[in-house]
């Protein structure tokens, strides 16, 4: 899917078939890369599927690449894209440090309608893939199966997410004051 995806954001014919033969020729070597700089194989399959989209958006740079150029400059974009998600990693809530936030007190937050433009605001204030999965799940309501998908990231991936985003908004409105089980 990823490589349907890659070359529908390409136009000229010479390139999807250059982008194919580098999706083919170096994906493997791509997470091996990947795979040192991150302990998790599925955070260095999401790596590996950053890089070939960025490799997919700069195809006018790789087009004039020789070999041994292209293979340098794909396997540190792999590289560069680990060590990307490597810096995410380390900025996000921890599971052990989060405050608990139950549905029913979160929706409640969602629906103070008093208060509604400052949850907003905190929540603009998350990092994205928060923001995208409160978003997605509580805004839009979708099932986590189906967020997941929209999102690009397993559903375990999007649960820990969806806990962390919670915990995190939470923390912030608690530091501006808020008892958040009073907005209930």
């Amino acid at each position: 899917m990823l490589l349907a995806v890659c070359t529908n954001l390409i136009e000229d014919p010479k390139q999807k078939l250059r982008f194919e033969d580098i999706y083919h020729g170096y994906r493997r070597q791509m997470l091996c890369v990947a795979r040192e700089v991150l302990d998790d194989q599925g955070a260095a399959e999401d790596a590996v599927h950053d890089a070939l989209l960025n490799i997919a958006c700069h195809m006018d740079t790789v087009a004039g690449l020789q070999e041994d150029e292209l293979r340098y400059y794909v396997l540190r974009s792999a590289r560069n894209a680990a060590l990307h998600a490597l810096r995410g990693q380390q900025k996000e809530l921890p599971l052990d440090a989060a405050v608990d936030v139950s549905d029913e007190d979160f929706f409640a937050l969602l629906t103070a309608k008093e208060d509604v433009s400052e949850v907003m605001s905190v929540m603009a204030e998350l990092p994205e893939r928060y923001r995208d999965a409160l978003y997605c799940r509580y805004v839009m309501e979708l099932p986590l199966r189906e967020a997941a998908a929209m999102l690009h990231v397993k559903p375990e991936t999007l649960r820990k997410q969806v806990y962390r985003a919670k915990s995190l908004l939470a923390q912030k409105l608690q530091e501006r004051g808020w008892d958040i089980h009073e907005h209930q």
